[in-house]
């Protein structure tokens, strides 16, 4: 191996194939650990405790990044891109990449239907991760009902057409929805779900929005025909053998230091799952908490989540 970079994922996660373009399109040097499509996943519990119940997580020796948002702005910190630091945005830019986390991806999310669901996952998966992810959706609506409020299509379809519809006439001027020279933030973010509606829909729903189209192939030639593959083992190895980097100064001064923490992440299906994160806080600033577990598997890590999360698949 030539990196400690290690992204926990499983086949049929947009927000795992976000990371997987964002770590290409930057050109960091990685390994794929792959993970069930069901739960409990005892790697992931060993390194990042409750949280373990979403994906995907980016490992970076022993220390562990969680949501969207975090591995979006670890990747661009690494990188030396800002453009992929949805903080560096100027203020209409980042008005738009807030709408397409918070409005645009939901909206598409809940506009599936269960037959795009099943077609989709049966169609471009292996049969036993599609038979396993609705099996363990099965399960979880079971163990709490008030998941199935999250998806309202009625209310969410007409939400997800006109967000397709803005985002197609911002591309009708510019090659990116920054309307910059390269892809930054935005464009990252709305590749998302618009790769798994291409994935559930074959681009049936898409076919309409020529820009869209077009943008959307042009994303997606950044990602690898293949990438590196890690077992869950040597992703174990790596976490003991290294110890977490040290947190930032800006982050030591907090009163909260020293406090066992309870974190929920904070987007729609976090919330719903009401899953703590938990551990010591070693780090916070206005954006992220850093949480320390020490574990008799590994030892310490240092698990980083945003305050403000803005998705992950469960």
């Amino acid at each position: 191996m030539t990196s400690n970079i290690i992204l926990h994922r499983n086949l049929g996660s947009p927000y795992a194939e976000r990371a997987r373009l964002l770590l290409d399109y930057a050109g960091l040097d990685w390994n794929s650990c792959f993970t069930t499509k069901n739960y409990p996943r005892p790697t992931l519990e060993i390194l990042s405790g409750g949280y373990s119940r979403r994906i995907p997580v980016l490992q970076i020796g022993a220390d562990i990044y969680c949501d969207a948002y975090g591995i979006m702005t670890e990747i661009a910190s690494r990188s030396g891109m800002q453009e992929l630091h949805p903080q560096t945005l100027d203020g209409k830019t980042q008005e738009l990449y807030q709408f397409i986390e918070t409005i645009g991806n939901n909206a598409i999310l809940s506009s599936f239907t269960i037959f795009d669901f099943l077609k989709g996952y049966f169609k471009n998966l292996p049969l036993k991760d599609a038979i396993a992810f609705f099996s363990d959706r099965k399960k979880l609506l079971k163990t709490d009902p008030s998941l199935k409020k999250l998806r309202d299509r009625k209310a969410s379809l007409p939400v997800a057409q006109s967000y397709l519809h803005k985002l197609n006439e911002c591309l009708s001027a510019a090659s990116y929805l920054s309307r910059n020279s390269s892809p930054s933030a935005p464009d990252f973010a709305a590749f998302t779900m618009i790769w798994y509606q291409n994935m559930l829909t074959n681009s049936k729903v898409i076919q309409p929005y020529k820009n869209l189209i077009s943008w959307f192939e042009f994303m997606s030639s950044h990602l690898k025909s293949a990438d590196q593959k890690v077992d869950e083992i040597t992703a174990l190895t790596i976490a003991k053998e290294h110890t977490p980097q040290s947190v930032p100064d800006e982050m030591t001064s907090s009163p909260n230091l020293g406090k066992k923490f309870d974190i929920i992440p904070s987007d729609i299906f976090g919330r719903a799952l009401n899953i703590p994160l938990s551990g010591t806080l070693v780090g916070e600033n206005k954006s992220t908490y850093i949480l320390k577990r020490d574990t008799p598997e590994i030892g310490t890590v240092h698990v980083h989540i945003p305050k403000k999360c803005t998705g992950a698949c469960g």
